[in-house]
């Protein structure tokens, strides 16, 4: 099963799309799966050291961080991934001319300009597989859309926190807590382009690892995210695909969400 799992993953559209795009997203994906096979091994504090490396590459893996602390030491483990994520910005600013705080001033500007291009301009929508993405989609250019963006903040931020108790909270398997954590990497932030998908793959190996039942609905839902879906084209070239994403990762976070709780608490 893990195999098979890994075969049709290699193959599918986000793999493809991040090939094509040569994104940095693919090491962000090695990075991670090095993390969770230290952590499928009881290596935490190696663990934390590719998760580190993964949130300087990226700040948004930084969301897998209750992986770590809810596991013995996880705390300590916690802070030395976010130790090593901010040597590692630091020491890569330094490679460039100028100095640190240049550097890292006109990092935050370039943020600024994709923050402009992405979040409040049009770009990028026909492959946004965000909740915000989707909400752009289906409300184009309505000022009272663009508007919402400090509300979507909040709903984001809270919903995130909802789910990392659920994980904290609650005995799970890795996989479950793996894809719990990558719903809410792929639909939460304000940017969440197709590619990032292939993210999938690595809990539902794990799942295919596991010695336990494998969850149908699951299986499902997350093959659906790895095909593409332009069936119908909205406006302009953004198409319907980014709508059904963002439906399907909230369905699957709803699924699963339900599945933990019904569990007992781990400190009732």
């Amino acid at each position: 099963r893990f195999a098979a799992a890994g075969a049709v993953g290699v193959f599918s559209y986000p793999v493809l799309f991040v090939l094509d795009r040569g994104n940095t997203e693919v090491f962000v994906f090695c990075l991670l799966a090095f993390f969770y096979l230290d952590l499928d091994r009881g290596r935490d504090r190696q663990a934390g050291y590719w998760l580190g490396a993964a949130i300087a590459m990226k700040i948004v893996p930084v969301v897998f961080l209750p992986l770590l602390m809810k596991r013995k030491g996880g705390w300590r483990n916690g802070i030395g991934a976010v130790l090593v994520a901010a040597v590692l910005t630091v020491a890569g600013v330094t490679l460039f001319d100028g100095s640190i705080s240049s550097n890292l001033q006109l990092l935050l500007a370039h943020l600024s300009k994709y923050e402009g291009a992405y979040v409040h301009a049009a770009s990028g929508l026909q492959h946004n597989s965000s909740l915000w993405g989707a909400w752009r989609e289906l409300g184009f250019s309505a000022e009272w859309i663009l508007a919402s963006a400090p509300y979507y903040r909040i709903l984001a931020a809270g919903s995130y926190l909802v789910i990392a108790a659920i994980i904290l909270l609650f005995e799970t398997a890795l996989w479950e807590s793996a894809l719990a954590m990558t719903l809410a990497f792929c639909a939460l932030p304000f940017v969440s382009f197709d590619y990032k998908l292939i993210h999938l793959i690595l809990p539902l190996g794990l799942m295919f690892k596991s010695r336990l039942p494998v969850e149908p609905s699951l299986v499902v839902g997350a093959a659906l995210l790895l095909i593409a879906k332009d069936y119908w084209i909205l406006h302009d070239d953004a198409s319907i695909n980014g709508v059904m994403n963002a439906g399907i990762l909230v369905t699957l976070t709803g699924v699963l969400a339900f599945k933990i709780t019904r569990r007992p608490m781990r400190y009732g």
